[in-house]
């Protein structure tokens, strides 16, 4: 673990801001959102004024959760006396609110991806927590509240649930712990509807969903003994399904679940590059694949961004995946 300050440090430091601007990182999943939005809301309960910052608007399968403290314009909230990114540590990942969060007046990193240790060493902000053994960004969050002596607000409980159910895949990835468990129960003691979040994330999938995956799925390559999966997904192919491209997302965990694959790799062809996901089942890694393109995440869950064409992306990471497959 990479901690150049305490919790209790952290907290401290919150408590002695007036004004707090959150910053989850662009594209944000259940994780991002749960720990930014769990965070501002019990701070803003205890009188802080607090917002999280966007560039879009949450993801639409996220839509059952109170993200009311989200803004995407920070000239009305004033210049804030304290920034916190939460579940990102690279500032190319706060884009274009990347000048907003310079501009404070202080800075806090607190995230549980590997690749934020290297990030933490370029200084990007005044301090940091950051913890790779942590489940999810909202279990850390969970344990900041407690050590500041605060109690999640029932929005807040329902948010860093959210959070942990989605970044641990419904408890079923490695990075479980009983610590995850734990913190789950006493989320639930505070009165969050299990079954509600259950049904929002995973059994309410829309048809033209369902549509999308099936074209992502008729793309999909078996490779290196049939150990490895990979496929792509383009604006075209979700125009035609009528679908968004945040439907796709999900498209990952299919692949990785196929009997005999190891590691999955889902490729989406976006304006900003070829954005990818990576999965690894039991005994196989991903992050130094990610790593190998910048990118970076967990052993069994990374990504990374791609500036080349579909073609040659789709090259690379085979040759990639093999490799790490024949380790």
């Amino acid at each position: 673990m990479i901690a150049n300050v305490s919790l209790e440090k952290i907290g401290k430091t919150i408590q002695e801001a007036d004004s707090i601007l959150i910053f989850p990182h662009i594209n944000p999943d259940g994780d991002a959102i749960g720990s930014a939005c769990g965070l501002c809301d019990t701070l803003r309960e205890h009188g802080k004024k607090a917002a999280v910052l966007l560039e879009e608007d949450a993801p639409e399968y996220l839509s059952f959760l109170d993200t009311s403290c989200c803004i995407q314009d920070a000239e009305n909230f004033g210049r804030p006396d304290l920034c916190i990114c939460v579940d990102c540590s690279d500032e190319g990942r706060l884009n274009k609110r990347k000048k907003t969060y310079q501009s404070c007046g202080s800075t806090i990193c607190i995230d549980h991806h590997l690749a934020a240790e290297n990030f933490a060493e370029k200084g990007f902000c005044d301090h940091y927590y950051i913890d790779s053994s942590e489940a999810a960004c909202s279990q850390i969050i969970y344990k900041l509240l407690q050590a500041m002596g605060l109690k999640p607000t029932p929005v807040a409980a329902e948010l860093l649930y959210t959070g942990i159910v989605t970044d641990t895949g419904s408890f079923q990835y490695s990075n479980t712990t009983g610590d995850t468990h734990r913190i789950a129960a006493d989320l639930l003691d505070l009165g969050v509807d299990h079954m509600k979040v259950t049904v929002a994330l995973y059994q309410n999938i829309k048809r033209n969903k369902l549509d999308l995956e099936i074209k992502i799925l008729d793309t999909m390559e078996s490779f290196a003994k049939d150990q490895a999966v990979i496929t792509y997904v383009t604006e075209d192919m979700a125009e035609a399904a009528g679908a968004l491209m945040e439907d796709a997302e999900s498209a990952i965990d299919l692949l990785r679940n196929i009997e005999g694959v190891e590691i999955a790799a889902l490729l989406k062809q976006r304006e900003e590059g070829i954005k990818v996901s990576l999965r690894a089942k039991s005994w196989g890694g991903v992050d130094q694949i990610a790593a190998k393109f910048g990118g970076g995440g967990h052993k069994k869950a990374a990504g990374c961004t791609m500036h080349m064409s579909l073609k040659e992306a789709w090259a690379a990471l085979k040759e990639e995946i093999e490799r790490a497959l024949e380790k």
